[in-house]
């Protein structure tokens, strides 16, 4: 247990100032009030216009139903759960709030997402990058080594959102255990294998900042929606840096819903697994795929021959794949969503034309194609132009 962390201490300067000219939210304001009427936010009174759901008033800041029915559906209280306009907000406030511009350093095990890079940016962190290894994991020693009086975060997603490998338990404890900053366990793609979550250990780390996302398994990606969790106290720092409203009612309302329907979740979750695992067999098939690594979440990343053919190919074909060749530990590699059944037969059926379609003939006719097609274009507005 990390005994060493005082949140006060850790904050900067300014953030404290902040927190020290806190005025009473409208939450605490109305609370108990009964017939209320809201004259004070220039809200319409005439409903929405183009549906008939009513999302004329500002939603719940504090998303009270949506925070009561996670905390019943993880066993967690209220008081160490906040919410956010998708994952990408939490992030972003967490390096807002607890890291000063051109001086702090965070540590992030490669590859990870593009968005982290960015926010590092954004804030002016000084972002430290360690390779994980070929089996997707870090050394913990290697990391350990990487770690410097500057360094302000810890940010490990779990699991790898480019390879699909979850870390090891152990290795994720043994670092917040020696670390004396903040620490980021970004479980955006936790979902389908939630035995590896975090969550359990906010009460021993008071340092620890677990991340999660509806996107996925809940199938919420359009509605942007991440839960925060970690000790009341950061919760009380975040809540007074974010934004007001910055979870829509139709976020709130969904997912909600949701989660009183957790047997629709299994099975959604069993129904990729199976997938999964079915599209990484017949993808083996292909002497162009050289390995496929085993994914805990509901993407794969594949290693291929040419994988900028491979990709130009798809693109072509209308299919879009994400593209890992030049990333830490992906050489050659692209990652693919499991898509359902229709989908993945479609991808099959597409790349057993590719030596076909790929073939320099082939190539050769299609260009052809395409140049009289735009001749053709050309010559039609030549002719309108001169009548």
């Amino acid at each position: 247990m990390s005994a060493r962390f005082d949140l006060q201490d850790f904050l900067p300067r300014h953030i404290r100032k902040m927190l020290h000219v806190k005025n009473k939210s409208e939450s605490q304001k109305r609370k108990g009030a009964f017939n209320v009427l809201d004259l004070d936010k220039n809200e319409s009174a005439w409903g929405t216009v183009g549906t008939d759901a009513d999302y004329s008033r500002y939603p719940d800041t504090d998303a009270t139903i949506l925070k009561k029915e996670l905390s019943e559906y993880l066993n967690i209280s209220t008081k160490k759960i906040l919410f956010g306009n998708g994952s990408d907000e939490l992030i972003d406030l967490v390096m807002r709030i607890f890291a000063q511009q051109g001086k702090d350093h965070m540590l992030a095990f490669a590859p990870f997402e593009k968005r982290i890079s960015h926010f590092a940016a954004l804030n002016g962190l000084i972002l430290d990058e360690m390779p994980l290894n070929e089996a997707f994991q870090f050394s913990i020693f290697q990391a350990k080594h990487h770690i410097n009086e500057q360094t302000k975060i810890l940010y490990m997603a779990n699991p790898n959102p480019i390879s699909g490998v979850a870390l090891r338990g152990l290795d994720l404890i043994d670092m917040i255990d020696d670390f004396k900053g903040i620490v980021i366990v970004d479980e955006s793609n936790i979902g389908y294998n939630t035995q590896n979550s975090l969550i359990e250990y906010i009460d021993s780390y008071p340092n620890l900042i677990i991340i999660q996302s509806f996107s996925n398994v809940w199938g919420m990606a359009g509605l942007r929606l991440g839960a925060l969790f970690a000790s009341a106290e950061i919760i009380d720092v975040i809540n007074c840096i974010r934004a007001p409203f910055n979870v829509n009612s139709a976020a709130q309302e969904i997912a909600a819903k949701a989660l009183r329907l957790p047997e629709q979740r299994d099975r959604i979750v069993s129904e990729t697994i199976a997938a999964r695992e079915k599209l990484s067999n017949r993808l083996l098939d292909f002497r162009f795929v050289q390995e496929i690594y085993n994914s805990d979440s509901n993407y794969i990343l594949v290693k291929v021959d040419k994988p900028k053919q491979f990709i130009s190919y798809l693109e072509e074909e209308r299919i879009f794949v994400y593209d890992a060749s030049e990333l830490a530990g992906c050489h050659g590699c692209v990652r693919i969503s499991v898509g359902n059944e229709e989908q993945n037969q479609r991808l099959i059926k597409t790349l057993k034309e590719m030596s076909s379609k790929t073939a320099p003939v082939r190539v050769l006719i299609r260009k052809i194609g395409q140049t009289l097609q735009r001749a053709s274009v050309f010559f039609g507005i030549f002719k309108k132009i001169i009548g």
